[in-house]
């Protein structure tokens, strides 16, 4: 089987289209049935193919094997979420304040240090 007919076997089993891949990996159906009929795909191509069908990414390189999403670990988000612009913020966010509460940790580590020199 192609990678082709791999791939829409898969969008098939989520209930999704072709159509919705390609403008997700930003290409237009023409552009990419043109890569793939052509085995010119190049690796950030199959990496957003890979994400937006929650496989991996090595299993494009593997010599056989089942391609579909049940059979592969997926990834954690659902890409093909309305949410995923929410998601995406907040995983900005929650980086932004791990990061101060590291800060605030260093601060306090700075205090106990300090108070136990001085006894």
């Amino acid at each position: 089987m192609s990678l082709k007919n791999r791939i829409i076997e898969i969008l098939t089993e989520q209930n999704h289209t072709y159509a919705q891949l390609a403008e997700y990996i930003g290409l237009s159906e023409a552009d990419l049935d043109f890569a793939l009929n052509h085995n010119s795909v190049d690796i950030r191509t199959l990496e957003l193919i890979s994400k937006a069908l929650r496989i991996s990414l090595y299993t494009f390189f593997k010599e056989s094997g089942d391609l579909s999403a049940t059979a592969q670990q997926k990834y954690y988000f659902d890409l093909w979420s309305p949410n995923e612009a929410r998601l995406k913020e907040d995983i900005v966010e929650l980086k932004k304040q791990i990061e101060l509460l590291k800060v605030q940790l260093a601060e306090k580590d700075k205090i106990i240090a300090e108070t136990l020199k001085r006894k």
